[in-house]
């Protein structure tokens, strides 16, 4: 009999994220012949009312619910509405939670968010970092990290100064683009020819491009949303991507940027220290510390034997993020 799943989350299409985690679940587990759905939570505050009622009524057939949420109500709608009516028509429930800040939300809901998580049959957290944090809770969990999909593409770059730099983090607080703009100011005083492009598009756009001219930057480009199948054309014209959330947990632009065989630069906040190891694989600086950020830039503009063994380390620390390794590990709970 085939195993039916439905995928439970706040789901947008081709933005990749959560929403892209679960597309390739839905996919892969389809072809492996599971019969897989997607139910969308996001919507309006009204449709959000409805939602329970409209799973209810789309459980029918289905054995178990894999639900993804994060931290924030908005970002947990997924896990209280899922596990409700799991618990209702007798589901098994696995839930993976994707958030960063998870130990702030704990902090804030302190009782109500360990007592529906806790109601799952299985919690999945995507690094050691939420794994301490889930503990600590009392919320038993296993690690089983994200995907990413697609062939190792990476194209010949030149033993030369690496001065091309790339982020593809949406233009929000969180990511704080800022302190990559002033970094770059710090770099571009000393290597002219550097050239920085940001990819995303989010409310601080405008705020950022003042700030890039306040700066008298050069060679900024903002390119606004680009399209996830697009996203790797831009990553081989580039050499070293950057990264500077104040919070962040298992970001897989990190793995994107590794696959291209760029140098990941990234605050060291969260899950991250789990994905890039400090001078090994990758480098990391305090977070907001754009004089940090700018020194590890320049790192890696001085000296290209060490941003060569970066890239390639990087490389080799894929493997554990294909579909191959995480299926083997994931596919024993939905049975």
């Amino acid at each position: 009999m085939t195993k039916k799943i439905l995928l439970i989350s706040n789901y947008k299409p081709g933005v990749g994220g959560i929403s892209g985690q679960v597309e390739i679940l839905h996919r892969r587990l389809n072809e492996l012949g599971y019969y897989t759905e997607i139910f969308n939570t996001l919507g309006s505050a009204f449709s959000r009312l409805t939602a329970l009622f409209k799973l209810l009524g789309k459980s029918k057939g289905f054995s178990v619910f894999h639900i993804h949420a994060c931290s924030g109500w908005g970002g947990f709608f997924p896990a209280v509405v899922g596990i409700v009516v799991g618990r209702l028509t007798g589901k098994k429930i696995l839930l993976t939670y994707h958030g960063g800040d998870a130990e702030a939300f704990f902090n804030k809901n302190p009782v109500s968010a360990g007592k529906v998580l806790r109601c799952a049959d299985q919690v999945i957290v995507l690094s050691g970092f939420l794994k301490k944090i889930f503990d600590v809770q009392g919320v038993p969990s296993i690690i089983i990290p994200n995907v990413l999909e697609g062939k190792v593409s990476i194209r010949p770059r030149s033993p030369e100064r690496k001065t091309n730099f790339i982020s593809i983090r949406s233009l929000r607080p969180l990511y704080n683009i800022g302190c990559i703009l002033k970094a770059f100011a710090l770099v571009q005083k000393q290597v002219p020819e550097s050239t920085l492009t940001l990819l995303g598009r989010g409310p601080e756009l405008e705020n950022l491009k003042k700030m890039a001219a306040d700066l008298c930057l050069r060679k900024v480009s903002f390119v606004g949303r680009v399209e996830n199948k697009e996203v790797e054309a831009y990553l081989l014209k580039a050499e070293v991507m950057l990264s500077a959330p104040l919070i962040d947990n298992m970001p897989v632009s990190v793995l994107e940027g590794f696959r291209a065989g760029l140098v990941v630069i990234s605050s060291n906040v969260g899950g991250v220290c789990y994905l890039i190891k400090d001078g090994v694989n990758g480098l990391l600086f305090q977070s907001n510390d754009h004089h940090g950020l700018a020194k590890q830039m320049m790192t890696v503009i001085e000296n290209s034997d060490k941003s060569r063994l970066l890239a390639e380390n990087a490389k080799a620390s894929l493997e554990q993020y294909s579909w191959e390794v995480v299926s083997r590990q994931l596919l024993p709970l939905y049975n």
